[in-house]
């Protein structure tokens, strides 16, 4: 009985955390987005039950796939919740885990963060120029110059193609 209720404990937690990725991605991601465009697609797939549904809806039925942290969280309270009979772990091991939770959510946030605010164009720009400026220069300073008697004459020779 122990063992059947700690790998259905896992089963579900390895459940939320593939909802939460997937709500995440699907909002950045076009060819996931299309996937998964209504909620018949997430309960079919098996993500999510009827229940978590409407208690992800809550207040707002319209914008449920934008709370993609939300089932990370019910999978660390799921580990929080100290049943050690039926999680068949310590309580370091817990720790571990919902610290490991905890990092995959805040990964999660960076790749969404990342979308949301990508870098300004203008970095692309200067890295352009700077390239640009770069084979100029190096054409130019690969040139032959030759002295004449002078050394004055470095001062107001520009190298050509020859």
């Amino acid at each position: 009985q122990g063992r059947s209720s700690a790998l259905e404990l896992k089963k579900k937690i390895v459940r939320y955390c593939l909802l939460s990725w997937t709500m995440c991605m699907a909002t950045i991601s076009a060819p996931l987005k299309e996937i998964f465009k209504t909620e018949e697609d997430y309960s079919e797939k098996g993500l999510i039950t009827e229940e978590e549904l409407a208690a992800l809806k809550g207040q707002k039925p319209n914008s449920w796939k934008d709370q993609w942290w939300i089932p990370i969280t019910w999978a660390i309270c799921l580990v929080n919740a100290n049943h050690p009979e039926s999680q068949g772990c310590q309580v370091k091991d817990q720790k571990d885990f919902i610290s490991q939770l905890s990092k995959f959510q805040s990964k999660l946030h960076d790749v969404s963060q990342y979308q949301t605010n990508p870098l300004p164009l203008i970095y692309g720009q200067a890295l352009m120029v700077a390239i640009y400026t770069w084979i100029l220069l190096g054409v130019f300073g690969a040139q032959y110059l030759t002295l004449q008697h002078s050394p004055s004459v470095i001062w107001f020779a520009l190298p050509w193609f020859r």
